[in-house]
C-alpha cells in the first residue's frame, strides 16, 4: 500500500509542475494531493514535513483548532491572488478573466468571512 501511495504523490507532484506550466491548469489541489500522498507512504517523511517552518505556522494550527490566524490568512490570501493575477494579465480570454476574477473574490469571502481567526496567542 505504501508503494502505491508514493507513485500516486509521484503522479501528482507531475501533475502539479505541468499545472505551474499551463495557465488555467490548477497546480494546488495536486500539490496538496501529492503531500497527502506522500505523508501516508511514509513516516520519515511526515515527519519532516511536519517539521517545515511552513507547516508549522500555516497548516499545524489549521489542523489543531480548524482555524488560522489573522497573519496566515493573509499571507495565504495575497499569495494565491497574485499567482491567479498572472494568467489573469497574460491570458486574453475575457471569460476566463472573469472566472478567474470569482475564483479570487470567492476565496476572500471565504477565508474573511466563513474561516475562524485565531488569535496569536492561541495558536500554540
Amino acid at each position: 500500500m505504501k508503494i502505491m501511495y508514493g507513485c500516486l504523490s509521484i503522479f501528482f507532484l507531475g501533475l502539479s509542475f505541468v499545472g505551474v506550466a499551463i495557465p488555467g491548469l490548477p497546480a494546488t489541489p495536486f500539490i496538496f494531493l501529492t503531500v497527502f500522498f506522500a505523508m501516508r507512504s511514509s513516516e520519515k517523511l511526515t515527519n519532516y514535513i511536519k517539521s517545515l517552518k511552513i507547516y508549522k505556522e500555516h497548516l499545524e494550527p489549521f489542523q489543531k483548532h480548524h482555524a488560522m490566524t489573522q497573519s496566515s490568512k493573509n499571507k495565504i490570501l495575497w499569495t494565491a491572488t497574485s499567482m491567479i493575477m498572472i494568467p489573469i494579465i497574460i491570458v486574453d480570454n475575457w471569460f476566463f478573466r472573469i472566472f478567474l476574477m470569482v475564483v479570487i473574490l470567492v476565496k476572500h469571502i471565504y477565508f474573511r468571512f466563513f474561516m475562524d481567526t485565531l488569535e496569536e496567542w492561541e495558536r500554540d
